[in-house]
């Protein structure tokens, strides 16, 4: 059952695929994004997921397209 939070205004969902394993779920400006985590705790995926978007709004912020 995926968890939904917000972080920055950018909704983004973590799913546990295995044991030891999750998957982020990002959407940014109607774009969504997948990535995998291994891990087993779901506060460290959820912290990943912080550390990414964070990344991508930077690179935005930067980098405008």
């Amino acid at each position: 059952m995926p968890s939904t939070f917000n972080h920055r205004g950018v909704t983004f969902a973590v799913k546990r695929v295995y044991d030891d394993q999750f998957e982020i779920i990002i959407e940014i400006d109607g774009e969504t994004t997948s990535h995998t985590v291994r891990t087993r705790l779901t506060e460290l995926a959820k912290r990943r997921a912080e550390i990414l978007i964070n990344r991508k709004l930077l690179k935005k912020k930067i980098r405008p397209v």
